[in-house]
């Protein structure tokens, strides 16, 4: 058995020993040429062998291994030296080479390299295994480095090939390949990722299909930098799939304007005569990405910077067709917006609170917006339509709005300055269509139950209900209705050419009332053609200018005619000034007013009114012409011609405005008659008189209350009855009736005033007079009373009378015809009995006197006697 294992194994020491010496002779010239012309029929390339030799220790060794591609003659593999090893029983029982080569190279890389395999001599199938070591990309051999993309600049490579030769089959290669730190730049931009590729691939000596298989592409850690409109995108990574003609994206996913995507689809290589290098890629490709839109809003044109937008936005686009062809691409983004916000140009409240969804087909360049919804201030906004983005624009939208009147002074605060309170439920809807700037729009708004309050207007609108209609060029509204202090108003109208210059027509109608207007809206005034104002009886008609802001000045020119009985319809009128002076009457007027609008109290006005009969208290006043002037916050009315029962009446009124108004009155009546008067003045109608009546009064208020008025004044009637004037008839009657009792003289009840004179003043609330004197007859007898003391404005008397009865009264009175009554007369004490007898203060108001006499009759007596006695005995000695 030992000596059957030895001889076996003398036998195998024998063969090998055999086989070495016969390689050594074979392997330089047979073994070489079959080498090279096994590699050669396996690929289209070129090996050249300088040498090889084998030895029982080195093995193969080859000097001088170089494979060039047979067409280009470009280096595939170069080697000055390599070593190889191969199992001598394979080649001999099974003809079968399996080797393992060592050596360094230089192409297509610079370094170290090991190389293993195995081929079959009998089927010349060959399998080749090569792996090398972190190569730097930078530090390639040139024939390598001229092979690679020029755009590739740097990074470590590690690269594991597998080639596999099949009799009558193409070649097949198994790669890994793995990549740190890559870098990539064309232009300004720079790419820097680590990579993968792993994949088997079959090659082919067809020039239109080289290769074909999936080689599979990872990447992770990667940047881009200096994109246009992008910037970079950071966190790349991703998985590509590399076919012939072929790239299909599995996964891609960065961030980019710091925003998530991610990026899937396919690339395919189509033929393109037109392209440079004949082919083209047809991209279908889907991309996602969520923006913070308030972050990326740096990265926007500066005209859309200012919009300020918010909010956050999760975007899908999905584009199919030629790159190289951008603009015919059919490109399709689905965009939703979530709690989103925008500053639009002109309106000052942003958009707040935007969802929707928003639709973009870039083949068709239309943009569509669906559902979108908002806030405005505090009004909901729904709107949705589309917008072609062609050369021009062309838009179609539909917005609502919802929400309170008060959103105006928000969105257009300059426009609603004036208004103190705007208020009520409204809601509007609005379509645009068109291209612009010559857009078609028009906007229907409805507001029930509003409020309107404008400053320094003291009539506020309520109930505001109705409809109004706007386009470009016009504005309109058929049903709008409100109350203006109680009263139900209908207010009609048009506003047209809007693109130009404004013109304006509107009515409004009450039930006593109507105005209409008609004029140009311009930029910095409202040109008025009309103004007709119809208020019961009264008709006026203005035209001029009225300046739309403080600085403008307005011009009008005002004429007509105004009933007053008409002005209680007025909204704001001091109805206290209409119950105490109860106007009535026809009053034809024409005013010119100039200034400052919004400040009406300090424009300057002047004109003239006139009247063929007005009445003031029921006093009737014919042929009337004033002039009415407002200067520099004075106001004026000067009375230049007036005639009161057939008397002339003049006057003046002068009313300074400001913190403590100011007054002053002048009135001058001559020669009125009392019989006209009293028959035109229904109070009067039971108090006959006749005569005439002068008078003057002069009024001045410089204070704040009635209590610094002062003034002064004179009066002059003669005729018949002039105890009937008021004020006089109750003090009168009073007076008489006293004096009767006193003097038991029944005449003096039927006593009458045929004239009254005397001057008065005014000052502390009360009219004084220290020389009001009325004359009259008693019977057949005269008499005068004469009247000192104050009247005051709140009715109350302080009056001292004297009445001078002539001798036949004082001697008919019972009282006084006795034999004192002889005696006065004889020692002339007649003259002070006269003056004194009747004298007497009246207290109390003028709806209730109180009369009270100075003197008794026994006082008057006593008071006389002594000096006529004394002038009696004296004309006795």
């Amino acid at each position: 058995m030992l000596l059957l294992l030895g001889s076996l194994l003398a036998g195998i020491i024998l063969l090998l020993i055999g086989a070495t010496l016969w390689l050594s002779a074979w392997v330089p010239t047979n073994g070489k040429a079959q080498i090279e012309a096994q590699i050669e029929q396996a690929y289209p390339v070129d090996v050249t062998i300088a040498s090889l030799r084998y030895g029982w220790w080195e093995g193969f060794v080859f000097e001088g291994f170089r494979v060039e591609e047979r067409s280009s003659h470009a280096p595939w593999f170069a080697s000055p030296r390599l070593t190889g090893q191969i199992n001598p029983l394979d080649l001999l029982v099974q003809h079968r080479v399996r080797f393992r080569l060592a050596g360094d190279v230089t192409a297509p890389l610079t370094g170290p390299l090991m190389v293993s395999g195995v081929s079959d001599l009998r089927t010349k199938a060959i399998s080749v295994e090569m792996e090398t070591g972190d190569i730097e990309l930078d530090r390639l051999s040139q024939v390598l480095a001229q092979r690679l993309p020029p755009e590739l600049k740097r990074g470590t490579v590690h690269a594991y090939g597998r080639l596999d030769r099949l009799p009558g089959a193409d070649p097949a290669l198994t790669l890994r390949v793995t990549g740190k730190h890559l870098l990539w730049n064309r232009d300004a931009v720079t790419i820097q990722t680590d990579a993968a590729a792993d994949g088997r691939i079959t090659l082919s000596s067809q020039p239109e299909a080289p290769w074909s298989g999936r080689i599979a592409l990872t990447f992770d850690h990667g940047a881009i930098d200096g994109l246009p409109k992008l910037g970079s995108v950071q966190e790349l990574s991703g998985a590509v799939d590399v076919e012939p003609g072929r790239l299909l994206i599995t996964t891609m996913r960065g961030t980019a304007l710091d925003a998530p995507f991610n990026l899937e689809g396919t690339l395919t290589r189509r033929v393109d005569p037109g392209a440079p290098n004949g082919t083209g890629w047809d991209a279908d490709l889907l991309l996602r990405f969520e923006l913070d839109l308030a972050r990326i809003s740096p990265q926007l044109p500066a005209g859309l910077q200012a919009w300020q937008p918010a909010g956050q936005a999760r975007v899908a686009v999905r584009c199919h067709g030629p790159l190289a062809q951008w603009s015919s691409m059919e490109l399709m983004a689905d965009g939703l917006l979530e709690d989103g916000a925008l500053t639009l140009p002109h309106l000052a409240p942003r958009l707040e609170r935007l969802n929707g969804r928003v639709l973009y087909d870039h083949a068709a360049k239309r943009l569509e917006i669906r559902s979108l919804t908002g806030r405005l201030a505090e009004a909901a906004i729904t709107a949705s339509g589309s917008a072609t983005l062609t050369a021009p624009v062309v838009l179609d939208f539909v917005a609502d709005l919802q929400g309170d009147a008060s959103v105006v002074k928000t969105i257009a605060p300059a426009a609603a300055a004036s208004l103190q309170t705007v208020s009520g439920p409204v809601t509007a809807h609005v379509t645009v269509r068109g291209s612009p700037p010559n857009v078609d729009w028009q906007a229907d708004l409805t507001i029930t139950d509003g409020a309107l309050a404008w400053a320094g207007v003291p009539f506020p609108i309520t109930k505001l209900a109705g409809r109004v209609h706007a386009t470009n060029d016009t504005l309109t509204s058929d049903d709008l209705s409100c109350l203006l202090q109680e009263r139900p108003v209908t207010v009609r109208g048009r506003l047209t050419q809007l693109r130009t210059t404004p013109r304006i027509a509107v009515e409004a109608t009450w039930p006593d009332g109507s105005a209409a207007l008609t004029g140009a809206w311009e930029p910095e005034r409202l040109a008025v053609d009309s103004l007709d104002l119809t208020l019961g009886a009264s008709r006026v008609r203005a035209s001029g200018i009225i300046g739309r802001r403080p600085t403008t000045s307005s011009q009008l020119i005002v004429g007509g005619t105004v009933d007053l009985a008409s002005l209680t319809l007025l909204p704001g009128v001091n109805r206290v000034w209409l119950d105490a002076w109860k106007p009535e009457g026809a009053l034809a007027v024409q005013l010119r007013a100039q200034g400052s609008w919004p400040a009406w109290r300090e424009m300057d006005v002047s004109g003239v009114i006139q009247s063929d009969e007005v009445r003031l208290r029921a006093v009737p006043l014919q042929q009337v012409v004033m002039e009415i002037q407002q200067q520099q916050r004075s106001f004026s009315v000067r009375l230049l011609r007036a005639t009161l029962a057939g008397g002339r009446l003049a006057g003046q009124y002068v009313l300074k405005t400001g913190d403590h108004p100011q007054y002053m009155v002048d009135l001058d009546v001559t020669s009125a008659d009392l019989a006209q008067l009293a028959a035109a003045i229904p109070a009067w109608h039971d108090r006959p008189m006749q005569g005439e009546l002068s008078a003057s009064a002069h009024l001045l208020n410089l204070g704040p209350t009635r209590a610094t008025m002062t003034g002064r004044g004179w009066i002059r009637a003669a005729g018949q009855q002039l105890g009937n004037l008021p004020l006089l008839d109750r003090l009168m009657r009073g007076m008489f009736g006293v004096l009767s009792d006193r003097l038991g003289l029944s005449a003096l009840r039927t006593a009458t005033i045929t004239e009254v004179g005397g001057q008065w003043t005014v000052a502390q609330e009360r009219v004084a007079t220290d020389d009001l004197r009325l004359s009259g007859v008693s019977g057949t007898e005269p008499i005068s009373i004469y009247v000192r003391g104050s009247v005051g404005l709140d009715k109350t008397l302080d009056l001292t009378i004297e009445p001078e009865l002539s001798d036949q009264l004082v001697l008919q009175s019972p009282s006084t015809a006795s034999a004192a009554g002889a005696l006065l007369k004889v020692v002339g004490g007649l003259e002070r009995v006269r003056r004194t007898v009747g004298q007497h203060h009246v207290g109390g108001t003028l709806d209730n006197p109180q009369y009270k006499f100075q003197f008794s009759l026994d006082q008057l007596l006593n008071k006389s006697l002594p000096s006529g006695l004394g002038r009696l005995l004296d004309s006795l000695r």
